[in-house]
């Protein structure tokens, strides 16, 4: 345990391994292209590709702020990540905790009341999901209901493609009208949650409670422990 554990947020992690002589180069994830064939992505080009993509949801949200009770901007924080696994789906999620909201990652075999019971627990009004038929079924089904608030749809494999191509060519980012960018938002605060994931019990032993792991932006560093408390326990009651 050396200097993977110096950081303090996802962003000054993928910062510093994109500005490393040593690994900026180096391959950090290989993707399915959507016409086919396989990519890798750099450190560099990874930094990148998560900086835009943290750009996209955030504009995203801001302008479904924008529509709420008299134009006032929302609150919003937490957001339930509800979609397939897929190099969209993991980028989406970097993404997502640099730009400063708390993930709850929900499995897509969920039903839709718990997907709603999870959500309304975690106070995550919004739900970012996949493009599956069957989980748009579902969120459209949940949002007519009342029973969230908000959707938003995983950026496509063809609009991520499109920023990777961007990024791989060197091309300057040129934000689209209202687009916002992550460079004046404030950085997490290291000590509160990053992420939040619920366990079933499905792995052998029954839980009667959902249980949300809140992960801290500061990991643990050589020889010491983080002492904020890193769970809370919600009842599984209606």
């Amino acid at each position: 345990m050396t200097e993977d554990f110096r950081f303090d947020t996802v962003t000054q992690a993928l910062e510093h391994y994109a500005n490393s002589p040593t690994h900026s180069r180096k391959a950090a994830i290989m993707h399915a292209r959507p016409a086919g064939g396989y990519q890798t992505l750099t450190f560099h080009a990874l930094n990148q590709v998560t900086t835009r993509l943290a750009s996209h949801y955030e504009t995203v949200f801001n302008k479904q702020s924008q529509q709420g009770p008299g134009g006032a901007p929302s609150k919003i924080k937490n957001v339930a990540l509800y979609a397939n696994s897929s190099p969209e789906y993991l980028l989406s999620l970097w993404a997502l905790l640099r730009a400063g909201y708390v993930p709850l990652c929900l499995s897509p075999r969920n039903s839709a009341a718990a997907v709603s019971h999870l959500a309304t627990k975690a106070q995550a009004a919004t739900v970012v999901r996949g493009r599956e038929s069957s989980l748009v079924a579902t969120t459209d089904a949940l949002l007519r209901e009342g029973a969230i608030g908000n959707v938003v749809d995983v950026i496509s494999p063809e609009e991520l493609q499109a920023i990777i191509d961007s990024v791989q060519a060197g091309q300057a980012h040129a934000p689209v009208s209202g687009e916002t960018t992550t460079t004046g938002r404030a950085q997490p605060d290291p000590n509160t949650p990053a992420l939040m994931l619920h366990s079933s019990g499905s792995t052998g032993k029954h839980l009667d409670t959902f249980v949300f792991p809140f992960l801290s932006h500061t990991p643990h560093t050589p020889h010491t422990h983080n002492t904020q408390p890193c769970a809370m326990w919600v009842a599984n009651e209606e």
